[in-house]
């Protein structure tokens, strides 16, 4: 007569089975999770598909230097005017309550500063007037200097471009809500490539305060 194995088994209580349970979910917990695919901008591949579309149509951009001239200067223009009015918007907008920012001192230490929406505003565009206005000084150094028009026509196409990408023109031109990503203070874009690289992009508001929480 066979023998009947299970019958030498012991018996599985529910707190043998409750244990199991528990250490599945502990492993469950202590499994990291994947970091997030990086966003991919359109507009990096604009300039890559320029200098093909360039190179295979065999043009000289050199020879168009006029009309890149006036075309870059129509698109710094046009780009000044619209942070302008930005600027006038959102100090005639009402406000959506304080804003808490970290702000780096000389030392390397960290402060936090209570500001209203407007003050962020403000703070938010000239720190983008700023930064074009250091990228418009490259551009025209590099041409000024080589004399090379390819930045001047990159320039042109990229300056509107960029427009659309920046938060404060989605809130008071585009009429976006201030909510999820557009949330005040706005977090640091991330770049792609530190993503790519395993670096861990800095937590939103929302997250750091849902942390908190738990």
């Amino acid at each position: 007569r066979k023998r009947d194995h299970r019958a030498s088994l012991p018996p599985t209580t529910p707190r043998d089975f409750t244990s199991h349970t528990m250490a599945g979910k502990a492993d469950e917990a202590a499994t990291p999770e994947a970091p997030a695919a990086p966003e991919m901008n359109p507009k990096m591949f604009v300039v890559p598909a320029l200098m093909m579309g360039v190179k295979y149509l065999k043009l000289d951009v050199n020879l168009y230097k006029t009309e890149l001239r006036i075309a870059f200067a129509c698109a710094v223009l046009f780009k000044y005017a619209v942070i302008y009015f930005v600027y006038l918007t959102s100090q005639k907008a009402a406000e959506a309550g304080p804003v808490t920012v970290k702000e780096k001192k000389m030392d390397g230490t960290e402060e936090e500063k209570t500001m209203t929406t407007r003050e962020y505003d403000a703070q938010q565009i000239m720190s983008a007037f700023k930064s074009s206005l250091f990228g418009l000084c490259i551009t025209c150094g590099i041409h000024y200097k080589w004399g090379n028009a390819s930045p001047l026509l990159f320039q042109a196409i990229m300056l509107p471009m960029g427009l659309f990408d920046d938060n404060l023109f989605k809130i008071h031109v585009l009429g976006n809500e201030a909510v999820g990503k557009l949330k005040r203070p706005f977090k640091a874009p991330e770049s792609p490539f530190a993503a790519l690289a395993g670096e861990q992009p800095a937590a939103a508001p929302d997250a750091i305060e849902d942390k908190k929480k738990k």
